[in-house]
């Protein structure tokens, strides 16, 4: 009796692990699907980078653009795989989202080397061509604010004046 029960307890686990992804997936809208893809994207090219980072420092070398290179063009080629879909919000976003792994990857880098950072002078130098700004698509709503990249801070050079105050 007790085989039996446990026997059923497997059963509906299995069932319920077949029929809860396609729930679940079914769920997602074209454009959250396409948010999602994008971001994993980033991240891949954010690990990619860091990956060449740590081999230039284990080789005591300077970093290899060439490395940098692939990690972009990478993402360059899901990205447009992705929008080709259909479901984006926006298209041609890829370079303005690789501009923002560089920032931070060389944020973090000079962190671990012990210096301040400007943002201004971040990343690596790109190779490639760069894309188009993000074109919005039409469709049922814009970007959700919770879904919304921030902006990177922007340095500014003090002005005459500022500096005349200073005096």
């Amino acid at each position: 009796m007790a085989e039996l029960g446990r026997r059923a307890g497997v059963l509906l686990v299995l069932v319920l692990g077949l029929l809860l992804p396609s729930v679940t997936t079914a769920a997602v809208s074209a454009e959250a699907r396409c948010k999602i893809m994008k971001l994993k994207a980033v991240l891949k090219e954010a690990k990619d980078k860091a990956h060449c980072y740590e081999r230039s420092l284990k080789a005591n070398l300077p970093s290899s653009q060439i490395c940098f290179a692939r990690a972009e063009e990478r993402r360059q080629r899901y990205f447009q795989r992705v929008e080709e879909t259909g479901g984006c919000a926006t298209v041609k976003d890829g370079a303005s989202l690789g501009v923002r792994v560089d920032g931070f990857l060389q944020d973090v880098t000079t962190a671990l080397q012990g210096r301040a950072s400007p943002r201004s002078t971040s990343g690596p130098k790109a190779t490639s061509a760069p894309e188009a700004t993000p074109t919005p698509v039409a469709g049922p709503s814009p970007t959700p604010t919770s879904m919304a990249v921030p902006p990177p801070p922007v340095a500014t050079a003090p002005t005459a004046k500022k500096a005349a105050d200073a005096d």
